[in-house]
């Protein structure tokens, strides 16, 4: 693993408060020097709802090394390129990749 485990993500809170693997991940540029790019959302209702991602209080920042010991399938794409979208497949119990710019 090439990325540094200590790097934050954004993590929707519902993926904590509703337990689960997150169901989707993005990697885009990072922000800060402390950002890994990672952005994981749940699949809760209200990440439908217009204007949630812009609620900060919706969301926490959490390590990679935090992440990944919660939900260990993160480990398989952490590495991956900013501008990737993964989903989570329940069939395979793995992410497989949906978007690359």
């Amino acid at each position: 693993m090439s990325t540094d485990l200590r790097l934050t993500s954004i993590v929707s809170q519902c993926v904590f408060r509703d337990g689960g693997q997150p169901r989707s991940a993005r990697r885009e540029s990072p922000v800060d020097d402390q950002d890994s790019g990672w952005c994981f959302l749940g699949e809760h209702p209200d990440d439908k709802v217009p204007g949630y991602g812009d609620d900060w209080t919706k969301w926490c920042r959490v390590t990679l090394t935090e992440l990944i010991e919660s939900f260990p399938a993160i480990a398989a794409i952490v590495d991956e390129a900013e501008g990737s979208e993964w989903v989570w497949d329940d069939l395979k119990q793995s992410y497989r990749l949906s978007y690359t710019l």
